[in-house]
């Protein structure tokens, strides 16, 4: 049939969890204070030095932003700044102020103050690098947390910063999980690079050393649903599928409304074959998080399956405000539409784009040729049929929506060999069967 269930595979549909800034996204979950673009590193010196009058307004700084006292903390900044115009390490506290207030203009501007000031200065470098990153300046940002590193061995920031832009969106797995490993060689208990590494290996396979990874990050982070649910979804890899509702339920309790993991728990209820509970799960997601078009789409999906036409519609719209190309959304609405009779020519301009979206699902071209023949244009029908075939992973379905066509346009003897074919593909197709049965007149 034309009405597509894209989206609703769970072993093959699963969605990435690394984002950008992983280690970010994991402190901020875990009620942790975040590291924002000028996150200011503690002070240490060497211990034969005595701290300057403007490292010592520093390091007051830094106990007033660690106890929320901003205001406090941006006077002991500006008191040392005074004193040392280019203290970097001041500058980078200012940053993180500016950043905290929502000024990124006024954070970046410090930022690059501070890189000015101090260029051997791996903190100003690391900040400089998370700026670059957020700005999805990639090669610039990669150069500066490369420096970073070089500059302090020990540093964590850079590293997990630069292992997560490898992760996602330089595709470098290896490189990724090289530098998550030298983290752990640094700090083993760190529970965000225990996380990112268990996800990075669960993208080049090695689901072992991920499932050890995560337990490790779960155990150290036991406030933080994330490795639960990367932990459900490895242990949907591997389709052990009442282990991963087990740990969903783990995340769900830390954090009822985790959308990523209602989601994943719908896609397992639907699996079950329990679509009440997969369209209550995936419309709590959309709520917990209204921009998450993977859960419009399922969610859409499985109304129609129930019949909750309008809902449905609702949900495939939503859907496709929030991402345009979305193809399996315009297919089921002309499904939907040419069904149900209604609306065909605005059904025919969804199965188009649908086509034109993804040309090579043979589903597809089935919907926009069951659309013409709803609107009696049967040589149409036939050619977007006759395309359908020729293309990979055909279902029975649209063999024999072809040999209805042939049919009705007066051609039995070819109408017969495409019913013919589908039962080829499913011996256990009735309305194929009944059709060729009449057709040789038993």
């Amino acid at each position: 049939m034309g009405f597509s269930f894209y989206g609703l595979s769970i072993m093959i549909f699963i969605r990435p969890l690394i984002l950008l800034l992983v280690s970010s996204l994991f402190s901020c979950l875990a009620n942790a204070t975040p590291q924002a673009l000028g996150s200011a590193p503690r002070l240490t010196l060497p211990a034969d030095q005595t701290a300057s009058p403007a490292d010592q307004d520093y390091a007051e700084g830094i106990k007033k932003l660690a106890a929320n006292d901003t205001e406090g903390a941006e006077l002991a900044f500006n008191r040392a700044l005074k004193k040392q115009p280019d203290h970097a390490n001041s500058l980078l506290g200012l940053a993180e102020i500016a950043h905290q207030r929502q000024h990124p203009e006024l954070a970046a501007k410090l930022i690059k103050q501070a890189v000015k000031a101090a260029p051997d200065n791996a903190n100003a470098q690391a900040s400089l690098g998370r700026l670059l990153a957020v700005q999805k300046k990639y090669p610039e940002a990669e150069k500066a947390l490369k420096k970073a590193a070089e500059l302090d061995p020990k540093l964590i920031r850079p590293r997990m910063d630069l292992a997560d832009l490898y992760a996602t969106v330089l595709g470098k797995p290896s490189a990724a999980l090289s530098l998550y490993g030298q983290v752990l060689d640094i700090d083993p208990n760190h529970a965000g690079a225990n996380y990112a590494y268990g996800v990075t290996l669960m993208r080049v396979g090695d689901l072992t050393k991920a499932r050890a990874a995560l337990e490790t990050s779960a155990r150290l982070a036991p406030a933080n649903p994330l490795p639960l649910l990367a932990l459900a979804r490895l242990s949907l890899q591997q389709k052990e599928l009442d282990e991963a509702l087990i740990l969903l339920e783990r995340a769900l309790t830390i954090q009822p409304t985790l959308a990523d993991a209602l989601e994943l728990r719908g896609d397992i209820q639907q699996a079950r074959r329990s679509p009440d509970k997969a369209l209550a799960d995936y419309s709590a997601a959309v709520l917990a998080q209204p921009d998450l078009v993977t859960a419009w789409l399922k969610q859409g999906i499985i109304q129609q399956q129930l019949g909750q036409y309008e809902e449905a519609k609702k949900s495939y719209l939503a859907a496709i405000k929030l991402d345009l190309k979305l193809s399996a959304a315009y297919n089921n609405l002309a499904w939907m539409e040419t069904e149900n009779g209604k609306n065909l020519e605005q059904a025919e301009v969804w199965a188009k784009k649908a086509v034109q979206l993804s040309p090579d699902i043979a589903d597809y071209h089935d919907t926009l040729a069951w659309v013409y023949r709803a609107r009696g244009n049967l040589k149409d029908a036939e050619l977007s049929l006759q395309r359908a075939t020729r293309l990979q992973h055909v279902p029975a379905s649209v063999f024999y929506h072809l040999g209805v066509v042939l049919q009705e346009m007066g051609k039995p003897q070819e109408a017969a060999v495409a019913f013919e074919k589908a039962l080829t593909l499913d011996k256990n197709y009735p309305a194929a069967q009944q059709a060729l049965q009449r057709l040789q007149g038993r």
